[in-house]
């Protein structure tokens, strides 16, 4: 787990400002950013929670994952990806937030097809609120799965 500080979007090279919580696993394919955090610039957290399915657990050819973001993201879309332990990208796509409006917390429950994924693999399931500004990783929230 590293707290670090990176350059917000408008922030000279000198002298980042924005805080950042970066969680890693390693794995047999090395080492995977499995959660990010950050800090908006009146100090508020910005984070992805998973709350189903939980980690190591098994998926069919599609699985339900529901979770919450603590600010909703640009456009109410969390962008996704299903990678293998070697760190190739298998699917993407983006889901769609419920949300009580602009700012506030947001909740997700959407069916994620895994059918491109072999039986027997393990994937890396994550969900990341993307900055609009600059295409830089504002939260980031994982779930490891193995297809069966």
């Amino acid at each position: 787990m590293l707290d670090i500080l990176v350059a917000a979007p408008n922030d000279p090279m000198c002298c980042p400002s924005l805080a950042e919580t970066q969680t890693y696993r390693l794995t047999k394919g090395g080492l995977f950013l499995t959660g990010l955090t950050s800090n908006t610039r009146t100090d508020e957290l910005r984070s992805i929670k998973i709350e189903s399915p939980a980690n190591y657990t098994e998926a069919g050819a599609s699985v339900e994952v529901k979770g919450s973001v603590s600010i909703v993201p640009f456009e109410d879309t969390l962008a996704y990806f299903i990678q293998d332990d070697t760190h190739h990208t298998i699917d993407q796509g983006s889901i769609q937030v419920k949300t009580g409006g602009p700012g506030g917390p947001a909740t997700f429950d959407a069916i994620i097809d895994l059918s491109k994924s072999s039986p027997g693999l393990i994937i890396h399931l994550a969900f990341q609120d993307v900055s609009a500004a600059d295409g830089s990783i504002l939260a980031l929230g994982s779930v490891e799965l193995t297809r069966k």
